[in-house]
């Protein structure tokens, strides 16, 4: 019994770890979304709204309070908002 619950514990140790690797890739990706999306601000033929677009999905699937930030930005908060629920731009 007790076997069995120490392996039940370990099983949930590790999902909760893979969430978090998980969630910490995903943070790390939008944040490389974003850089490229600012290089994109300077170099001429570089695109810069894709790379954002891209950078708030990863921020907005890795961390609840980012989700909250991103999305209280007023008018651009909305649209992110509609676009993250598949209902459009």
């Amino acid at each position: 019994m007790w076997v069995t619950m120490i392996l039940m514990k370990s099983v949930r140790m590790t999902r909760r770890g893979l969430v978090r690797a998980r969630n910490w890739i995903l943070f790390g990706l939008g944040w490389c979304f974003f850089g490229l999306g600012m290089v994109g601000t300077v170099v001429p033929g570089m695109p810069t709204t894709i790379f954002w677009i891209i950078a708030t999905w990863f921020f907005t699937h890795s961390c609840p309070w980012m989700t909250k930030k991103i999305y209280a930005m007023g008018p651009i908060g909305a649209i992110i908002r509609r676009f993250n629920q598949r209902i459009g731009l």
